[in-house]
């Protein structure tokens, strides 16, 4: 079996329990350690910064430093020099673990009680649950920095200011030496126009280039938005004239994602890594493309506001040009949408200038010079409001200063400022009345923006602080329920290789490595799946699909748990109803909604499972007398990672994602979910609407025979190619077997070696091989005459859609996403040679 490595530092100044520490890790079976040494708290810190370590085993009581200042020193250093560790204390002294959790340290051990196997066990959880939280941490600031980016080019216009923010934050999300963002023309010229680079390297900023391979090779390339990753420039295969254009900048590495504007390439958003070749990871790529999209975005913005702004200032120019006459006036108001008024009024009538009309909504010669179409125009709300006001000045002669709506015949409605002064005659009567109309309605609107933008502001901050706490519970719970199945995982499988246990004890250990696994791969599928529905990856497989049929396979498969708990399942099934929907999908919301009530059903409770017709929809109800949920709780019951008790006392493991996951896919489905529950201790109802589908012709189906299990793989020969020696033995082990007669090879090459002499019927091989991957591999199997068109399944722990879209376009015959239950494994065999089978005949 092929070990994985590790590094772990050992500080401790007591020379005798540094090599019992070392004696027990490489006592590790199933890791192979690289074990490095320190007396002091400060080589220990020297140590991390100047190579890669895994773990720390901490002694307490160091020479210069305490183990509570040593983490407190290494939480300043960056986060890639920063491992995990594992405190060793003198005593059981539990305030101090405590200290040393609380502080950062993941584990901690009693120096008198520590054993070979505590010691592997405690420091391969620690690495392990460093590595699960740097992912999802790095996961998180990806999304906080395209938020923060997308947040920003909503608000602001100043594209350079948006762009220097994009390099500085990508550099620090990269831990890379430089960014730059680089815009291009159509010749190959082009110029650095912004950077973030470090101290130690050279600055390119505004430096310009010519890049001759440009416009013959990696032109097209870029206009199709392809992103370019280099691990090392000198063994990436690339031209020459590429190589010593990036040389004079000490490149190494680099990650290029296109920018475009519109349909047409902008530039270039460029990684330089200085100091070493570096293979970019995938999560680096992809906050490289979602950037890209981004900056595309403020490049739009930013265009389209300078277009405006030439407009707006040429505008204002012809209008002071004209403002000395008459006509200039005239277009100067209606370029200001401004108009001028003069009622009379002692005979009623109004003079308009000859924008007013426009302004009201009226038509040029509609007006017909009387006050009563004038008010005719006013808003119904504003309307008492504004002959009050005229009323006030006529009657005092006040200034007539008001703000009012005018509401145009197709409904629109203007917002205007109007300003007027009374005339009166010589025996003090008001004769005349004349102002001003000015069209406030951008202003008002922008107003109007500015306060939503300013709550939905607050709105988001409070938000972000709720996500914010969300989160650090999430990962504690990720934490919690990722470490809880791997101990026992790790323990028995500890247990049954050191020691001879009976067969009792051995099948329960087993069942219980068993258990957890399927709990951990429960885990991951309801992670993967919340991201594919947050990206809007998540695709449905749509066909007609009975109801009552998926609600009863669910119930078969959950009874024994509802037994377990002494809990009565009822079913009411009163309609036979055929919806659109993905099978899989549906079984996945009740299975999460039938788990969720027996989860919080206490034993000798019962549960209710309705499916009935609801107008034209189809309605399912899961009600249980379960231990209810608070009305300050139910609005937030669909919410992901919402638990109603995150603390270490609650009595249910899982995620709190069950329930997001079942809206999400209801959602999908075009459906409703709703909860409702009279409070705590007193049950709930989940109700599912979904639309029901009514075929054209309905035509009575024919009742198919019963599936028969997968036929024995009985003198089938099976080549299998695996680079991973452990499952390449189980899938061995699971074939044979089924009376299959199997050729086991570790890489491609064997492979090819083997297919000719063995003829195999089918082949299964893995995907992510080294050298040469699993579509590699079956491209040159095709090539070979004679036995080049055997059917194939392809077997990845990669199980996104376009994975398995990949594989399919491929050649592959199915994809298989790894861990595979070994029924599913023959299951699969049998039905591609089935189809195959079925093809020659035809």
């Amino acid at each position: 079996m092929i070990k994985q490595h590790r590094t772990v530092l050992i500080i401790d100044d007591f020379s005798p329990d540094r090599e019992t520490y070392r004696r027990y890790l490489h006592a590790d079976r199933e890791y192979d350690y690289t074990v490095l040494e320190a007396q002091s708290a400060k080589d220990g810190l020297i140590a991390c910064e100047v190579q890669q370590v895994d773990g720390i085993l901490l002694d307490f009581s160091l020479p210069d430093l305490d183990g509570l200042e040593f983490l407190a020193a290494l939480k300043k250093m960056p986060l890639s020099c920063r491992p995990t560790v594992v405190m060793i204390t003198g005593q059981g002294n539990e305030t101090v673990a405590a200290k040393a959790i609380k502080s950062g340290a993941e584990d901690y051990l009693v120096k008198d009680r520590i054993t070979p196997l505590m010691l592997q066990v405690a420091v391969g959880s620690a690495i392990a649950s460093s590595k699960l939280q740097q992912q999802l941490q790095q996961k998180i600031e990806q999304e906080k920095i395209v938020s923060q980016i997308a947040l920003q080019i909503r608000q602001s216009l100043d594209l350079a200011e948006v762009l220097q923010t994009t390099v500085n934050q990508v550099r620090q999300f990269l831990q890379t030496d430089r960014v730059v963002i680089f815009q291009t023309q159509p010749n190959g010229d082009g110029a650095a126009i912004v950077e973030s680079v470090g101290s130690q390297w050279r600055s390119i900023l505004a430096t310009n280039f010519y890049d001759p391979c440009y416009i013959d090779r990696y032109n097209d390339q870029y206009r199709k938005g392809l992103i370019v990753a280099r691990t090392d420039i000198y063994n990436a295969g690339v031209k020459q004239c590429y190589v010593d254009l990036l040389a004079p900048l000490q490149v190494r590495a680099c990650l290029i994602a296109p920018l475009f504007r519109g349909e047409e390439l902008w530039g270039l958003l460029i990684a330089h890594h200085c100091s070493s070749p570096r293979a970019w990871q995938e999560s680096e790529i992809d906050l490289i493309k979602q950037l890209s999209t981004q900056i595309g975005i403020a490049i739009a913005q930013s265009e389209l506001y300078q277009k405006v702004q030439r407009e707006l200032s040429q505008r204002q120019r012809v209008e002071a040009e004209l403002s000395a006459s008459e006509a200039g006036l005239r277009l100067a108001l209606e370029a200001a949408k401004m108009g001028t008024w003069d009622w009379n009024i002692l005979t009623n009538q109004v003079q308009w200038s000859a924008n007013m009309e426009a302004l009201f909504g009226l038509q040029p010669g509609e007006f017909d010079g009387s006050y009563a179409m004038f008010v005719s125009r006013l808003h119904p709300e504003d309307c008492d409001r504004v002959l009050d006001a005229i009323n006030q000045s006529v009657a005092t002669g006040a200034e007539y200063n008001i703000e009012f709506r005018v509401v145009y015949p197709n409904g629109y409605i203007r917002w205007a400022l109007c300003k007027g002064q009374v005339f009166y005659n010589q025996t003090g009567q008001p004769v005349r009345m004349a102002g001003v109309d000015l069209d406030i309605t951008p202003s008002k609107q922008l107003r109007e923006e500015k306060e939503v933008l300013l709550l939905r502001e607050q709105a988001a901050r409070a938000e972000a602080e709720a996500a914010n706490n969300s989160k650090d519970e999430f990962l504690a719970v990720v934490s919690h329920e990722l470490r809880s199945p791997l101990n026992a995982i790790l323990g028995w499988a500890r247990l049954l290789r050191t020691r001879e246990l009976d067969k009792e004890t051995t099948n329960k250990a087993l069942e219980t490595i068993e258990r957890n696994t399927q709990t951990q791969v429960q885990l991951i599928e309801d992670l993967l799946d919340v991201s594919r529905m947050i990206r809007g990856e998540l695709q449905l497989t749509i066909t007609p699909v009975r109801l009552a049929t998926v609600i009863e396979n669910t119930i078969s498969s959950m009874s024994l748990t509802a037994e377990a708990k002494q809990i009565q399942l009822e079913v009411t099934l009163s309609c036979d109803c055929q919806i659109l929907g993905d099978l899989r999908r549906l079984q996945q919301i009740i299975t999460n909604l039938l788990t969720n009530a027996i989860k919080f059903t206490p034993a000798g409770g019962r549960i209710e499972i309705c499916l009935h017709k609801y107008d034209d929809q189809a309605q399912i109800q899961v009600i249980d007398t379960g231990i209810g949920i608070s009305q300050e709780f139910l609005p937030h019951i669909f919410d992901r990672f919402r638990r109603a008790n995150s603390s270490t006392e609650r009595s249910n493991d899982g995620l709190g994602l069950g329930l997001a996951i079942a809206s999400q896919l209801t959602a999908l489905h075009g459906g409703t979910i709703t909860v409702s529950s009279l409070g705590v201790g007193k049950g709930a109802t989940f109700s599912v609407l979904l639309p029901i589908f009514e075929p054209i012709i309905n035509v009575k189906p024919e009742i198919s025979p019963e599936i028969t299990p997968p036929l024995p793989l009985a003198d089938i020969r099976i080549l299998v190619v695996d680079d991973e020696i452990d499952s390449l033995e189980l899938l061995a082990f699971t074939l044979e077997e089924s009376g299959a007669m199997i050729k086991p090879v570790s890489c491609a090459s064997d492979a090819l070696e083997a297919i000719a002499q063995f003829e195999p019927d089918i082949l299964i091989g893995d995907i992510a091989m080294p050298q040469v991957d699993g579509y590699t591999l079956l491209s040159k199997i095709r090539e070979i005459k004679g036995v080049g068109q055997i059917p194939a399944i392809a077997l990845s722990a990669f199980a996104k859609e376009e994975d398995v879209q990949k594989s399919l376009e491929a050649g592959f015959s199915r994809h298989l996403t790894k861990p595979i239950e070994p029924t599913e494994l023959v299951k699969a065999v049998s039905e591609v040679l089935i189809e195959i089978n079925t093809v020659i005949n035809k």
